[in-house]
């Protein structure tokens, strides 16, 4: 027997690479506190990226603080490998059914699967956006209408992949946009629907867009708008800020049409 391994072979079990055993059992779930954030997930979800899961919490702080002009101290993530695993640790159905990847309650819950790659990559950009969710629902006391709130959301963690482009693209050349003011609150009906989906989400992340690189209107003027919402419905917001609804439909869709151009090549649109 060689030195190393006479000198560990009393913690064996555990050093051990091959069929190594467990001690830890299914009560593997632990939370990691630090200054406000508090993250609950299993151990045994080996391949978690924990410390630029740490990073990507304080960056979108730093964002929130620099584009939103507020401070988010209390954020508290959950994060599982499956829906199944959700519900048995006692976390609720996911309300935004199987395409959703996460949501926000009051709670960030983000279900994120280990062995996936592309999944893993994702999960960075899922908790950025429902951070951005945190924040905007506490801005407004959670009155903020959906296409503002998935706009910012959207923009502000990631860039529209090509396909939903695309969808934009074809509803503005077929004049099946979504009305704005539809998208305060859109029904199920909408957000079940794939192609209608895209085009919901497309539609908010170009206005916000449109929005915060416009001379005209900038940051200062989206503050304004979320600030104005924890008083007053989203018409009154509008008029304090001098907007309106059929102002900022018309310069998104000048806005999209140019992004579009930019992007998608002519061969992918339809004529």
């Amino acid at each position: 027997m060689d030195e190393e391994e006479r000198i560990y072979r009393k913690v064996e079990s555990i050093v051990r690479q091959d069929n190594r055993s467990t001690y830890i059992g299914e009560d593997d779930l632990v939370r990691l506190t630090q200054r406000g954030i508090t993250v609950t997930f299993h151990l045994k979800h080996e391949k978690l990226d924990v410390i630029n899961l740490l990073r990507t919490i304080k960056r979108t702080q730093k964002i929130i603080g620099e584009k939103l002009g507020y401070t988010l101290d209390d954020i508290r993530v959950n994060i599982y490998r499956s829906g199944a695993e959700v519900l048995r640790d006692g976390g609720r159905r996911n309300p935004y059914a199987s395409w959703a990847a996460g949501y926000f309650d009051g709670e960030i819950t983000i279900v994120s699967e280990e062995d996936d790659e592309e999944e893993a990559k994702s999960l960075f950009i899922y908790l950025t956006h429902e951070i951005i969710h945190c924040a905007v629902h506490e801005i407004t006391g959670g009155r903020c209408p959906f296409w503002l709130d998935e706009g910012l959301s959207v923009f502000l963690s990631q860039e529209l992949p090509d396909g939903y482009l695309e969808s934009l693209h074809d509803a503005l050349e077929t004049g099946s946009l979504l009305p704005l003011r539809g998208l305060e609150n859109p029904d199920d009906r909408i957000l079940d629907d794939e192609e209608q989906r895209r085009i919901a989400y497309a539609e908010a992340a170009c206005m916000v867009e449109c929005l915060v690189v416009s001379p005209f209107h900038g940051w200062e003027r989206v503050k304004g708008l979320l600030r104005n919402l924890k008083k007053e419905d989203m018409d009154g917001a509008l008029l304090e800020q001098c907007l309106s609804y059929d102002l900022i439909q018309s310069d998104m869709e000048k806005w999209a049409k140019k992004k579009i151009g930019e992007i998608i090549p002519a061969d992918r649109r339809i004529l």
